[in-house]
């Protein structure tokens, strides 16, 4: 009998789990886009359990809404929708004008659709870039199913707070021109991070010290076998040699994180990330004001390069993730990066290649970089620290 009563109270439970999880939680939203030579429509449900906390009301004022009561909270969410809901045709904002409101249902309740336009866009428009803003701490609206139609093109996606941006093709796109558009971006997304540039520009500064002019002594035999030319030649080899272990250690290293955090496997905050991208820049500064030769920094590298890479994943999210070429697109994302430092590391090379060889002015570029990389990131870490 108590075996059975156990069963039974099992049953209900299970019975009932249902019903519980949903008295919890936020209804889904659904948006419905379509592209037409007429103009673009945007459709977008949200549940009307949602309502109170989607236009902020007090919990003090939090009341159970009805129909007749949505007509005047109109202008309070179109306002919201204009905020949150934005939309980007290859890289131009889209202004959209509030047209109509009325009720629908879902088969988990009452939802209110708004119905707002656009103007139509230019005929060879390659991408629409959806973000949805709805999102927060505390996810007032749990997930929403986007739809769009594109001529004879259709794209279905879901968003949440962790894909809150995507990218969808208007038409039908070449995979290289889609491959090209991401390691474009890749390139210019380390370009325009100067933190994770100063990073790996601090751990290469120990390295300037590989190409100076060592006091030898050498036997007679071996002076007459050996030019300056050569000793220069083996100076710079050595300088390169010890660029190539920082640069591939910290590729490696930010290549593995990337592709977790764009695949969900790690998720940590944002003001986590990007707080700990400047303190490693802070540690390598000091490392190098300590002196040395720099024989860690290709492990700093290695190891700082995890944090960096959640740091790109973040910059990947931003510019929206390919539903169709998910795998292929963040790979041209990360060689885009690759691309992208290599022609940094290239460039500051070429302007220090006629000081190499006077090791007084590399010991003052070395200390003087140092100290002001960690300034900077110093004032990087108040502002993400305390923002």
């Amino acid at each position: 009998m108590r075996l059975l009563n156990q069963v039974r109270h099992c049953l209900l439970f299970v019975l009932l789990l249902p019903l519980i999880a949903a008295a919890h939680q936020s209804g889904n939203s659904y948006v419905r886009i379509s592209s037409t030579e007429a103009g673009v429509s945007v459709q977008i449900d949200f549940a009307v359990r949602d309502l109170n906390s989607l236009l902020q009301i007090p919990p003090e004022k939090q009341k159970e809404i009805r129909r007749h009561e949505l007509e005047e909270m109109r202008d309070r969410l179109a306002a919201l929708v204009g905020e949150s809901l934005t939309l980007e045709a290859d890289g131009d904002p889209l202004s959209l004008t509030f047209q109509a409101q009325e009720v629908t249902v879902h088969n988990d309740g009452l939802y209110v659709r708004q119905t707002h336009t656009s103007a139509a866009l230019p005929a060879n428009t390659a991408y629409l870039l959806v973000r949805y803003g709805f999102f927060n701490e505390e996810e007032k609206v749990a997930r929403a199913f986007l739809k769009l139609n594109s001529g004879a093109l259709e794209s279905t996606t879901v968003l949440d707070s962790r894909h809150a941006v995507q990218r969808l093709p208007l038409r039908e796109i070449a995979l290289a021109e889609t491959l090209w558009t991401y390691a474009r971006e890749g390139a210019f997304h380390i370009w325009s991070g100067p933190d994770h540039l100063l990073f790996l520009l601090c751990l290469l500064l120990p390295g300037l010290g590989l190409a100076a002019p060592r006091r030898v002594v050498l036997s007679v035999e071996s002076a007459a076998s050996e030019t300056v030319g050569a000793s220069e030649h083996s100076s710079l080899r050595t300088v390169g040699i010890f660029a190539l272990k920082v640069v591939t250690a910290f590729t490696l290293s930010h290549s593995i994180t990337l592709a977790a955090a764009a695949l969900d496997w790690i998720a940590l905050p944002d003001k986590l990330i990007e707080s700990a991208i400047a303190a490693s820049t802070i540690v390598s500064a000091l490392l190098n004001l300590r002196g040395g030769e720099g024989r860690q920094s290709w492990k700093l590298a290695l190891g700082f390069g995890l944090i960096h890479g959640i740091g790109f994943a973040n910059g990947l999210r931003e510019l929206g993730l390919s539903s169709s070429h998910f795998i292929e697109t963040l790979v041209a994302f990360n060689l885009g990066v690759e691309l992208g430092q290599l022609a940094v590391v290239l460039v500051a090379g070429l302007l220090l290649w006629p000081v190499l060889g006077n090791e007084r002015v590399v010991r003052l570029i070395q200390r003087w970089g140092s100290i002001s990389i960690l300034l900077m990131a110093c004032v990087w870490l108040a502002e993400r620290l305390l923002g």
